[in-house]
């Protein structure tokens, strides 16, 4: 069940939404609010939704672990070839850059089956801010990948600033957003 700091960041949010603040700036504060309730949020109890395949949170999850796993085993390792190398390693990390554009589809799933259920139940603020965050990361890795291709040195450190973010959505989807949808 969500711990009351993830249900105080959906609060919150709503709340700013309400008062009038763009959720553009709220977005730029989402890991903020993660950050500052962390400790608070229960780790979320989904060996239920195990027993049940096919189901769009199981999915989300074993989404996570994949794309989770691709960062930290292939990405990564890439990443660092390619900054001691960009003309060695750009091939290889570009592909595995397209590989991870596919997190589109798992933005997606969660887009069109989840939000629409939490907006349905009056949870529109964290939503709309996880989605333009979403929007943030998709846009990232097409410029990265860019970067790469071009062989761009400098593409390095934002590289490492996308693997953060897309690990923090991680957190945000397992933390806070799941445990939404077991209030209803």
């Amino acid at each position: 069940m969500i711990g009351s700091g993830g249900d105080e960041i959906a609060r919150l949010e709503g709340e700013l939404v309400t008062e009038g603040m763009p959720v553009k700036e709220i977005q730029r504060l989402c890991d903020v609010h993660a950050d500052v309730f962390r400790d608070q949020l229960e780790e979320p109890d989904d060996r239920e939704l195990d027993e049940i395949p096919g189901h769009p949170v199981r999915i989300l999850i074993r989404g996570n672990e994949a794309l989770a796993n691709l960062i930290k085993a292939t990405l990564e390792p890439q990443t660092q070839a390619y900054a001691a190398d960009p003309a060695a390693g750009g091939d290889a990390l570009a592909a595995s850059l397209g590989l991870l554009s596919d997190i589109d589809k798992h933005y997606g799933r969660k887009e069109m089956l989840i939000f629409p259920y939490l907006e349905k139940y009056g949870r529109e603020a964290p939503p709309k801010v996880m989605w333009g965050v979403d929007d943030e990361i998709r846009a990232a890795i097409k410029a990265c990948r860019r970067q790469v291709m071009e062989r761009d040195p400098s593409v390095v450190p934002a590289l490492a600033e996308l693997y953060k973010k897309i690990s923090e959505m991680f957190f945000k989807e397992e933390n806070i957003l799941i445990p939404m949808l077991t209030q209803f």
